[in-house]
C-alpha cells in the first residue's frame, strides 16, 4: 500500500473517486436499495405498533411494503453508472450463509439474555405489545393474597430475569432490553409460528454479510474485494454462532452495515448521480441500531468525526455540508433513541449508564457527561463555523497529521491489552477480586489469563494471521479517505477493549460483544487494504492471509455443526406444559433442590403462554392461600425436584429436564455437552382445602370463586344474596373426596322488625335439601349444614348448591335506606368436613 505524500488535500480526496469499479447490472443494486427500504420501513412501523400494544406481524409486513412501493413509484431508479453487487456474488454469500445458520438455536430457557430476548418476541407475538404479562397476579389482584405471591414471585426489582418490577405494592413489569430485534423474531413468529422466529436472526445476519460486501465494493470499487469480505465474515465462527444464538449484536451488524452502505454510496458517487434520499437512509440505519442496542453511545464519537472530517478536508463543499447534516441528523435521532430507551425501558437504560460511565467519569458522571456533551456540540458548532473560514486548510492539514496517530495508538491499545493480562495472570492485583477471582477463575492463572483479554480473543476468531495483518496495514496510511476512516473507527473499539471491555470471561457468550463491530470491520479493513495495495508482494502476502484466515474459519465453524445450543429445553418444555390448559396453572417449587426455576418459569410464561407461579413449602401448607388460587384457575398443577407426592396433590407424570449447550470456556464454541439433566416431577392439585379449612366469602376470600349467579359484590364480611335465587358451585378438585363428606355455611338472613322472616329451602345437584329459616331477633345467624357425600358431583364436574328464596326483599322497601338489592341470605364463610 503506497503511502500518503504531502500533496494538496484535494488531490488527495479526489484520488479516491477515480478508482471506478467494474460495471454491472443497475438493477440488482436497485433491488439492495428498496431492500433496505423494506427492512428500515418495517422495522420503525413493527416498533412504533408493538410500543402501543398493536403489534401484528402481518400488518407489519405490508406496511413494509407498501411503504417500499411509494418509495419505489417516488424514486425511480436513476444510478445509471452506480456500482453494483454481482448476482453470482450474492448468491454464493446467501448459500454459504445459509449452510453454516440452519438450524437456528430456540433458546426458550430464560436467565441469560439470549432466553430474555427470545421471550420478549414470544410475548410481543401473544399480546402485541413490548408489557410482560403475569396471569397469576391479574388473576388474585385486590385479594389478601396478592402480598404472599408478590413476595413469593418478585424478588427486589425483578419479576423473572431480564423482567423488571416496579417498587408498587401491584407490581407493574417492563422488560429488559430494547424492542427492535425482539419485534424482528416476532414478525418471524407470527407469520411462521413462535418456534421459528429465530430465523428473522438469519435473515438480519444474511443483511449483514451482504451489506459488508456492499460496503466493501463501496470503499474499494472492486468485486473481488468485496466478495472476500463477504466470504470471510460468512464463515467467521464468532458470526456463524451469533447468527443462531439470539442476543443483539448480529442485528447491530446488519444496521451499521446497511448505514455505513448507504453513507458511502452517497460519498462515493459522481456528483451528478448522488441521491439526498440515501443519507437519509442511511441516518434511518442508525436509528434502528439505536433502538436495537443500548450502546450506539459508542458511535457518536465516530460520527462527530466523520461530520467534523468532512466538513474541514473535503473539498467538494456540497458534499461536505450533506455529511455534516446527515452527521446532525444521526445525532437528533440518537437523542431520540435516548429518550426512547428512558420512556419503554426505564431500569435498564438506568443501570447500563450507570456501569458505563460511572466508573469512568466518577460519582458525578450524569453532570460529567452532560458537560461532555455540551463541550461535543460546542465543538462541532466552532468546526463548522471554521470550515467556512479561512482556517479550513490549516485545520484539514492538522486532521490529516493526526490520522498519522491511528496505526500506533492502535499498537499502544494492544500493548495495553497484554499489559492487563499480565497484571491478571501474574501479579496479585485482582486476587481479591470476586469476578475476576471467584467466580471466573481468572486471576493468577498465569498464561490462562491471557487467553481471556478481549483483543486476544478477537484475535481467536479473526485467525491469528488476519489480526497481524489489520495491526500491519493500519501503520500504512491509505490514499482513501473512506479507509482511513474505518481506521478511526476501529481504534475506538479497540481502546474500549483494551481498557474497559477488556476480558471475556468465558465463551462464546462473551465473545459476542466483539461481533457487533471489532471483528467484522477488522475484516473489512483487511479487505479493502488488500485492494488498495500496489506492492505485488504486499497483496500476494495479504491475499495469502485472507485464504488461510478463510480456511481457519471455516474449521472453527464446521466444528459447530450438529450442535445446538440449549437444546432440549424446548421439547421439554412442551412435554411438561402439554396437561396445562387456558385456565390452568403451574406452582414451580422453587424449595426443592436447584433446577433453574426461573429459567424455566420464563420459557413457560412467555414462550409457551402458560400462567406459572414460584410457591415455597410454607405456602404449599397454607391452605388458604392455595384455595385462593384454586379458585381462580381451572387446574392447578406442582412442578418439582421432589419425588413424594405433595399432601393433597396427585401424581401426573416425570418428565427429564435434559439441556445440552455448549461448554463454558477460553476457547471458541466446538464442544458441547449436558448443561442440565434431572428429573422433575409434575402433580395435579385434587383436593385444594384439607379437612376443616375455612373458606372465607368476603371481599379477596377464596370462597368468591365458588360464587355462581345470584349473589352481590362481595364485602370484607361476606357475600349478599340478590334475587330470589342464587347457586354456589364447588369444583371437584375443591373436595375432599371422603364418603361422608358436608359443607357448612356460616350465614346471616336480612331479617328486622319490620321484616322478621326469611325462608331460605336448598337443593343439591337439582335434589332437594335443607330448608331453614332465618327469624328476628332470635335468629338471624345460623351454620347451614349440607350433605354432599362421595357421590355428590355432578355432571358438569362440580358440586351445585341451589338457593330458593321467596321472601328476599330489598331494604328501599322496607324503608331502610336508598338500597335497592333484593336481600335474603349472606354468606360469611365455609367449611368442608369430613368423617363427621
Amino acid at each position: 500500500m503506497d503511502r500518503t505524500s504531502p500533496t494538496t488535500l484535494a488531490t488527495h480526496v479526489q484520488g479516491n473517486e477515480t478508482a471506478r469499479p467494474e460495471i454491472v447490472s443497475p438493477s440488482l443494486d436497485r433491488m439492495l436499495e428498496l431492500m433496505v427500504v423494506f427492512v428500515l420501513a418495517t422495522s420503525m412501523a413493527g416498533l412504533v405498533l408493538a410500543l402501543g400494544g398493536l403489534f401484528q406481524a402481518l400488518q407489519v409486513v405490508l406496511l413494509g411494503a407498501m411503504s417500499t412501493l411509494a418509495y419505489a413509484f417516488r424514486f425511480p431508479a436513476s444510478d445509471r453508472h452506480r456500482q453494483a453487487p454481482n448476482a453470482r456474488h450474492l448468491l454464493l454469500l446467501a448459500l454459504v450463509v445459509l449452510f453454516f445458520r440452519i438450524p437456528s438455536f430456540n433458546y426458550v430457557l430464560g436467565g441469560q439474555d439470549e432466553g430474555v430476548y427470545f421471550n420478549i418476541a414470544a410475548n410481543m407475538v401473544r399480546t402485541g405489545g413490548i408489557v410482560p404479562t403475569d396471569a397469576v397476579l391479574a388473576r388474585i389482584s385486590n385479594t389478601a393474597q396478592v402480598q404472599q405471591y408478590v413476595s413469593e414471585n418478585y424478588q427486589q426489582t425483578i419479576y423473572l430475569p431480564g423482567v423488571y418490577r416496579s417498587e408498587d405494592a401491584v407490581p407493574q413489569s417492563e422488560f429488559q432490553f430494547y424492542h427492535m430485534f425482539p419485534m424482528w423474531m416476532a414478525i418471524a413468529g407470527g407469520l411462521f409460528g413462535i418456534f421459528n422466529q429465530l430465523y428473522a436472526l438469519t435473515f438480519l445476519s444474511l443483511l449483514s454479510v451482504i451489506f459488508i460486501y456492499a460496503l466493501a465494493l463501496r470503499i474499494s470499487g472492486k468485486a473481488e474485494v468485496a466478495l472476500a469480505a463477504g466470504l470471510l465474515l460468512a464463515v467467521n465462527p464468532l458470526h456463524v454462532f451469533f447468527s443462531k444464538f439470539s442476543v443483539s449484536e448480529v442485528p447491530t451488524l446488519a444496521f451499521s452495515a446497511i448505514g455505513f452502505a448507504m453513507l458511502a454510496g452517497y460519498w462515493s458517487a459522481p456528483t451528478d448521480e448522488r441521491r439526498p434520499r440515501w443519507l437519509v437512509l442511511s441516518a434511518l440505519a442508525f436509528a434502528c441500531l439505536f433502538t436495537t442496542r443500548i450502546s450506539g453511545f459508542m458511535y457518536l464519537p465516530f460520527l462527530l468525526a466523520v461530520s467534523i472530517a468532512s466538513l474541514l478536508c473535503d473539498p467538494d463543499r456540497p458534499r461536505a455540508r450533506a455529511l455534516h447534516l446527515w452527521g446532525v441528523g444521526v445525532a437528533g435521532l440518537y437523542a431520540l433513541s435516548v429518550a426512547y430507551g428512558l420512556r419503554w425501558s426505564s431500569h435498564y437504560s438506568t443501570d447500563i449508564y450507570e456501569l458505563s460511565f460511572r466508573p469512568l467519569l466518577g460519582a458525578h458522571w450524569k453532570r460529567v457527561a452532560a458537560l461532555a456533551v455540551a463541550a461535543m456540540i460546542a465543538a462541532w458548532g466552532v468546526m463548522w463555523t471554521l470550515s467556512i473560514s479561512r482556517w479550513r486548510p490549516t485545520l484539514a492539514r492538522a486532521v490529516l497529521v493526526a490520522s498519522r496517530l491511528v496505526g500506533p495508538l492502535t499498537l499502544l491499545c494492544i500493548a495495553a491489552a497484554l499489559y492487563k493480562g499480565y497484571q491478571l495472570g501474574f501479579t496479585d492485583l485482582y486476587l481479591g477480586d470476586p469476578w475476576m477471582a471467584t467466580r471466573w477463575h481468572l486471576a493468577g492463572a498465569g498464561w490462562r489469563s491471557f487467553g481471556a483479554t478481549s483483543l486476544i480473543v478477537a484475535a481467536m476468531y479473526l485467525g491469528p494471521p488476519l489480526f497481524v495483518a489489520y495491526l500491519w496495514l493500519v501503520q500504512r496510511r491509505s490514499g482513501a479517505p473512506m479507509l482511513q476512516m474505518l481506521s478511526v473507527f476501529l481504534l475506538g473499539f479497540a481502546a474500549n477493549f483494551a481498557l474497559l471491555q477488556w476480558f471475556v470471561a468465558y465463551q462464546p457468550y462473551f465473545a459476542r460483544y466483539l461481533l457487533s463491530e471489532f471483528v467484522p470491520y477488522i475484516v473489512l479493513f483487511v479487505c479493502c487494504a488488500w485492494g488498495a495495495t500496489r506492492s505485488a508482494v504486499g497483496k500476494s502476502t495479504i491475499l495469502a492471509v485472507i485464504l488461510l484466515s478463510g480456511v481457519y474459519a471455516v474449521a472453527v465453524s464446521a466444528a459447530q455443526y450438529g450442535k445446538r445450543e440449549n437444546a432440549g429445553a424446548q421439547e421439554f418444555l412442551s412435554r411438561a406444559t402439554s396437561h396445562l390448559g387456558a385456565g390452568d396453572v403451574l406452582m414451580m417449587d422453587a424449595t426443592a433442590p436447584p433446577y433453574g426455576v426461573s429459567a424455566v418459569k420464563t420459557g413457560i410464561v412467555y414462550a409457551f403462554g402458560k400462567a406459572a407461579m414460584n410457591v415455597n413449602a410454607t405456602s404449599l401448607m397454607d391452605d388458604t392461600y392455595i384455595a385462593r388460587i384454586a379458585a381462580a384457575f381451572d387446574d392447578v398443577y406442582l412442578l418439582t425436584a421432589k419425588s413424594s407426592t405433595p399432601a393433597g396433590f396427585d401424581f401426573v407424570e416425570t418428565e427429564r429436564l435434559q439441556v445440552a449447550g455448549f461448554d463454558h470456556s477460553l476457547h471458541p464454541p466446538v464442544r458441547a455437552s449436558n448443561q442440565l439433566d434431572l428429573p422433575l416431577y409434575l402433580y395435579r392439585l385434587h383436593a385444594s382445602y384439607g379437612n376443616g379449612s375455612v373458606i372465607d366469602f368476603g371481599s379477596g376470600g377464596a370462597g368468591v370463586g365458588w360464587l355462581g349467579d345470584g349473589w352481590s359484590t362481595p364485602e370484607p364480611w361476606g357475600v349478599w344474596s340478590i334475587g330470589h335465587s342464587a347457586h354456589i358451585r364447588i369444583a371437584s378438585r375443591d373436595l375432599i373426596g371422603a364418603e361422608d363428606l358436608k359443607l357448612r355455611l356460616t350465614a346471616i338472613g336480612f331479617v328486622g322488625p319490620s321484616h322478621p322472616r326469611q325462608v331460605v329451602r336448598m337443593a343439591v345437584n337439582a335434589k332437594p335439601g335443607t330448608t331453614i329459616e332465618f327469624r328476628y331477633p332470635d335468629a338471624t345467624s345460623q351454620t347451614i349444614e349440607i350433605a354432599i357425600g362421595s357421590g355428590g358431583v355432578g355432571a358438569t364436574g362440580a358440586v351445585d348448591v341451589a338457593f330458593d328464596m321467596p321472601d328476599a326483599v330489598s331494604p328501599r322497601a322496607l324503608g331502610r335506606g336508598g338500597d335497592d338489592r333484593t336481600l335474603a341470605i349472606g354468606l360469611k364463610s365455609a367449611v368442608l368436613v369430613a368423617g363427621e
